[in-house]
């Protein structure tokens, strides 16, 4: 396998031949993004399960079990 560097040093390889602020600010700006879609994609997941504990302590208080059938009254012939 023939390895061939098109780069002299690391500054040619940094210049990419001209290119390099395109280059390099394309991958920046990628990472950037994807970095911040990391970051939104936890905030999203933080809200979501917040809000999941929300809905469940609310239920909680409204004694929702209360809402359904006594099957100890209807067992004993009681009706509930």
């Amino acid at each position: 396998m023939n390895l061939h560097l098109y780069w002299q040093s690391f500054g040619d390889f940094i210049a990419m031949g001209g290119y390099g602020r395109y280059v390099w600010g394309s991958a920046l700006v990628t990472l950037a993004l994807l970095a911040g879609e990391q970051l939104l994609l936890g905030a999203r997941r933080r809200a979501a399960i917040e809000r999941i504990h929300e809905r469940r302590d609310a239920r909680a208080a409204d004694n929702v079990a209360d809402d359904l059938p006594d099957f100890n009254a209807m067992q004993r012939g009681e009706r509930a």
